[in-house]
């Protein structure tokens, strides 16, 4: 497992076309924890389109790294 990508890296997910946004971290839904909450780029959360939670890996490709802040 690699070290936490930052919020705002987007990447490519396994099986999936489109590329996605982290917006959230460590969520924790009904027990089960997921890496990362992710959105699709550069829409965001639009209309009723449902974000995905999903786990490192799962990440396919990293499109661009999100700043870094220690």
């Amino acid at each position: 497992m690699r070290d936490r990508l930052p919020l705002g890296s987007a990447i490519r997910l396994e099986n999936k076309s489109s590329i996605y946004v982290i917006v959230g971290t460590n969520i924790s839904i009904n027990e089960k924890r997921y890496d990362y909450l992710c959105v699709t780029y550069p829409y965001g959360w639009i209309n009723e389109e449902k974000p995905l939670y999903i786990n490192d890996d799962e990440v396919k490709a990293i499109v661009h790294l999100g700043d870094i802040n220690d």
